[in-house]
């Protein structure tokens, strides 16, 4: 028995049994769990699994615990992508849990339809359709399916800068994480076939994308911020226009703190032989041009 919760088949709400295979579904009676089971089948997957861990972390918006962390693609991402900010102050991390959240919001609503709910892909996903994706290692082929079906069903109505499309964008991959005795070196040949199939190209590691947003940074002096004052005017004269947009935060922080520190010294007054001194341009560590 459970304390107070409601009816997968008629949401009445009271002390409820649990569904026996899987532990997570509550009915009122037997009649309610029959009339219920074709839509719960598909999601009736094992007590112990992992997926159950994910699911509950999406509702809560939060990552999950490490078994679903491993399982489900996190650790890949983290160990590949690091801590690199891709987009609007967000991981690659973020962009899959935010994924996931509007793949479990479509399970739900399937599997518990509502009068307001809306599903947003037309697969039918289920979770034993992500845990077989886990066992087989295609968690990239499911989430690609997804994303498809997503845009397919309803890709002019998406809000720009959702997550299909920044999971798109970023190029990301997961790769096996069910690993059994693939070795570290099967494992890069998988990834790499992933990305091949899906985004052509080889894909750049962590290193290549904080080598990139250094040299990105470096370049952006304040000689070249100065007489840059929009994106679209930056992407017409700096070959740094991609990388631009995504580290825009970062460049204006970084803009807006070299202008403070070059009005300071421009400012300063000093006093050689007993009369004023202003600095010459070539004394200050940025151009200036006349």
């Amino acid at each position: 028995m459970s304390g107070q919760q409601s009816c997968y088949a008629c949401d009445k709400e009271g002390n409820m049994k649990r569904c026996s295979r899987c532990q997570h579904a509550f009915y009122c009676s037997k009649s309610c769990q029959k009339r219920h089971w074709n839509r719960h089948k598909p999601n009736c997957i094992p007590p112990d699994s992992s997926l159950h861990e994910l699911n509950s972390a999406c509702w809560k918006d939060s990552f999950p615990g490490p078994l679903a962390a491993r399982d489900y693609g996190f650790d890949n991402l983290r160990s590949y992508h690091g801590d690199v900010l891709l987009a609007n102050g967000l991981t690659a991390e973020h962009i899959l849990l935010g994924l996931y959240q509007i793949i479990m919001r479509d399970i739900g609503n399937i599997h518990r339809p509502g009068p307001f709910c809306q599903v947003l892909s037309s697969i039918n996903v289920s979770l034993k359709m992500l845990l077989d994706a886990y066992e087989n290692n295609k968690l990239d082929d499911f989430i690609q399916r997804f994303i498809k079906s997503v845009y397919d069903n309803c890709g002019d109505s998406l809000n720009e800068g959702n997550y299909c499309s920044l999971w798109l964008q970023h190029k990301l991959v997961i790769g096996p994480t069910n690993m059994g005795s693939i070795t570290q070196q099967q494992m890069q040949q998988l990834r790499s076939n992933i990305y091949l199939k899906y985004y052509g190209g080889h894909e750049d590691n962590a290193v290549t994308v904080e080598k990139r947003r250094t040299t990105c940074l470096k370049a952006l002096t304040w000689d070249v911020l100065v007489n840059i004052n929009s994106p679209a005017g930056f992407m017409e004269n700096c070959k740094f226009g991609a990388d631009f947009l995504m580290y825009r935060n970062e460049i204006e922080n970084k803009r807006r703190g070299e202008k403070s520190q070059q009005q300071q010294i421009l400012c300063a007054v000093t006093y050689q032989n007993g009369k004023p001194h202003e600095p010459h341009p070539t004394e200050l560590n940025f151009s200036v041009k006349h």
